[in-house]
């Protein structure tokens, strides 16, 4: 009797372990999508909003690259803003600049991701797995907050925002190189509906092609749809960076679904519906001075020990708007003079930054979003791209501290 349990209980445990092989298989196999060589382009829409120099230079001298040592996290936003091929000029009492080349090495490169933060103990940015290679994130890694993507998926997205190859060299030691694809064969492996989702949804728009599903290693089966059903369900004012990433991933999937059938019409008529919803928020609650804060939804107060001071907290908000209303689809329409009074708003914040908060490479990040969003406003505006050495002309306009001496140096 016992050797029939025995036997019985021996039988199971092979049957078991064949089914996790066979969908360990499945997992793998379903796995092999057809990746984009290079990602696709998303322009701005032209709504004839106008962008002066004076507001782009401010904001772009304010997302300089002047910064000793250059962390991960503030490279990571300056190149969104500058691409790969701009160089700033040196400024004397300055740290030397780092280059467009410089920052996407910095961000491909485990070795020289810790030599521009200048911590050689710090975790490593990329750790190879079974499944390709993956990209450390703040919420992996405890002290070494700075070295790591600040979303799941946010350094994929931004190499599609680049234009850059899935063939990109991705360095995870000198014996170890990899490619853009292998982080991406990586995030479709540890997808979940429970991550943060926003920078996926974003990231897959511009990697993947059409009329796909994938399989995560649990053998789970996702497609467009979900991303966007997840998306267009968002609470306003719900998540990271006050629940913005959210509008800017509808805008991305709208625009990516217009070039190729990504979703169905009943989810493309869900993010439609979220952004217009955006819209009428907006519209709602933008403050007497033109733009919007840390509670443009009104549907959360201001939490105690927010990241963002009030006058940068403005800055953030009105540039993370900026950005998806930069892209939205042509059938987004926005009340007239809502979008100018946000502009004409962050003029007058970069003008009442005090040297304290311009030393500060923290805010880096919330200006870095309102830069690239004027840039992007400015290339509709004129119908062609501004160039990477317009931009650096323009910024070395205004940087504060071309005379500093030498005890005023920035660094970080």
């Amino acid at each position: 009797m016992k050797l029939k349990i025995l036997g019985a209980i021996f039988a199971v445990s092979v049957f078991a372990i064949l089914i996790w092989f066979l969908k360990s298989r499945s997992s793998q196999n379903s796995n092999q999508l057809e990746i984009r060589t290079t990602p696709i382009s998303i322009s701005p829409v032209n709504r004839h909003w106008e962008v002066d120099d004076e507001v782009l230079s401010m904001a772009l001298s304010r997302s300089h690259s002047y910064w000793s040592p250059m962390l991960l996290s503030v490279s990571l936003h300056l190149i969104r803003v500058w691409s790969t091929s701009f160089e700033f000029p040196e400024v004397p009492n300055a740290p030397t600049p780092y280059s467009g080349e410089q920052l996407l090495k910095g961000l491909s490169n485990n070795a020289e991701s810790r030599r521009q933060q200048d911590e050689p103990e710090y975790s490593s940015l990329f750790e190879r797995t079974k499944h390709g290679i993956r990209v450390t994130t703040v919420t992996d890694i405890g002290q070494d907050y700075y070295n790591g993507a600040g979303h799941v998926d946010q350094l994929i997205a931004v190499f599609g925002e680049l234009g850059i190859s899935k063939n990109t060299p991705i360095i995870v030691s000198d014996q170890d190189k990899g490619s853009v694809e292998e982080l991406i064969n990586e995030s479709i492996a540890r997808f979940s509906l429970d991550q943060e989702i926003e920078w996926t949804a974003i990231a897959y728009s511009y990697w993947l092609t059409p009329n796909q599903s994938w399989t995560n290693r649990f053998g789970e089966s996702f497609c467009f749809d979900d991303l966007a059903s997840r998306v267009s369900k968002t609470t306003p004012g719900d998540g990271a960076c006050d629940g913005i990433h959210a509008y800017y991933a509808a805008s991305v999937m709208l625009r990516a679904n217009e070039q190729h059938d990504l979703i169905s019409k009943e989810s493309e008529h869900a993010l439609t519906e979220f952004l217009k919803n955006g819209v009428a928020l907006l519209r709602m609650n933008e403050l007497p001075s033109g733009g919007w804060d840390q509670n443009w939804s009104k549907t959360t107060g201001l939490k105690d020990g927010s990241a963002w001071e009030k006058g940068v907290g403005k800055i953030s908000a009105t540039g993370h708007h900026l950005e998806w209303i930069a892209i939205a689809p042509e059938s987004i329409k926005f009340p007239e003079g809502l979008v100018e009074r946000s502009i004409e708003s962050l003029k007058t914040g970069f003008k009442t930054m005090d040297e304290r908060q311009l030393r500060d490479f923290h805010n880096v990040w919330p200006i870095s979003h309102a830069a690239r969003a004027l840039v992007k406003l400015r290339e509709a505006q004129s119908g062609a791209k501004v160039g990477p050495e317009a931009m650096v002309e323009l910024a070395v306009e205004s940087l504060w501290f071309k005379e500093a001496s030498e005890s005023e140096r920035i660094s970080n």
